[in-house]
């Protein structure tokens, strides 16, 4: 049970962590920005069609702070 549970708080904790991380070196503010936008944008797809929006727009953010802001 301890595995289980130990397991658990590495996949929601500690790896969102690593990719802000990551995030933060490949496109800076932005790129936390656009990280940020998309997990809002995941959690209401669930919600709302508007969600769907919401993550389109958080990948053009990304592409912006990838290839621009670099």
């Amino acid at each position: 049970m301890l595995a289980v549970l130990l397991y658990f708080i590495y996949d929601s904790v500690y790896t969102p962590l690593c990719q802000l991380s990551n995030g933060l070196k490949a496109g800076g503010i932005i790129g936390i920005l656009a990280l940020l936008f998309a997990l809002v944008a995941g959690i209401n797809i669930f919600v709302h069609c508007s969600g769907v929006v919401m993550l389109i727009i958080s990948m053009m953010t990304w592409k912006l702070a990838v290839s621009y802001f670099r």
